[in-house]
């Protein structure tokens, strides 16, 4: 699929990658964790689509207990931290997982999205569950996705001034070469919060 048919990809013109795996610089995960206190994390962080484990050694400087799957693990930096193979949407919350306090991850792109969010947010034993989503992942239409912020215990979104390559891992940018089209923002959800929805806005470097 060319640039020209895919809304997700900015002017590049190169295919999707299979499996939707498009790695997390590490500064858009240092925007997020500028906000989040991990102190107040009742327990273990789990990434569940860590993919090769980018966004899990930024969550290591700040949080010990990190916790990584994904449905395939066969990129993993195995010597990051505990791990294991596991299928986030159709997989259970087996006792391997037990004690989670927050769920982190830039989740699939397209339908997959929604479902990962739907599924970190149906375990109410988690306090914290922060998504890497475009921006206008709220504005859909329907009735099931809007609840995942009216009836749900949506608490900010930190939106990225700067827009994310996703192409960063495997090639230089081009002379010339225009911004990325999409704008991304982090969405987090907390139990405990008493305040009202909130926005930030984040810059790549902290200003």
């Amino acid at each position: 699929m060319s640039k020209s048919t895919d809304p997700a990809m900015y002017d590049s013109g190169f295919e999707r990658l299979e499996g939707e795996r498009y790695f997390t610089d590490a500064w858009m995960t240092e925007v997020l964790m500028r906000h989040l206190d991990v102190a107040d994390i009742p327990g273990v962080l789990w990434e569940p689509a860590a993919g090769r484990g980018d966004m899990v050694r930024v969550l290591q400087d700040y949080c010990a207990d990190v916790f990584a799957s994904d449905i395939d693990m066969s990129e993993f930096d195995t010597a990051l931290c505990p791990h294991m193979e596991h299928d986030f949407i159709e997989g259970d919350f087996c006792p391997e997982l037990e004690g989670i306090g927050a769920i982190i991850t830039n989740p699939p792109f397209r339908d997959l999205a929604p479902k990962f969010l739907e599924k970190a947010l149906s375990y109410k034993s988690v306090r914290f569950v922060a998504m890497l989503l475009p921006t206008e992942f709220p504005s859909a239409k329907t009735t099931r996705r809007m609840e995942l912020f009216t009836k749900q215990p949506f608490a900010y979104e930190i939106k990225m001034v700067d827009r994310p390559r996703w192409d960063w891992w495997f090639r230089e940018p081009e002379k010339g070469e225009g911004t990325p089209r999409k704008v991304f923002s982090w969405f987090v959800w907390d139990r405990e919060w008493r305040g009202p929805c909130t926005i930030f806005w984040e810059r790549r470097e902290r200003c």
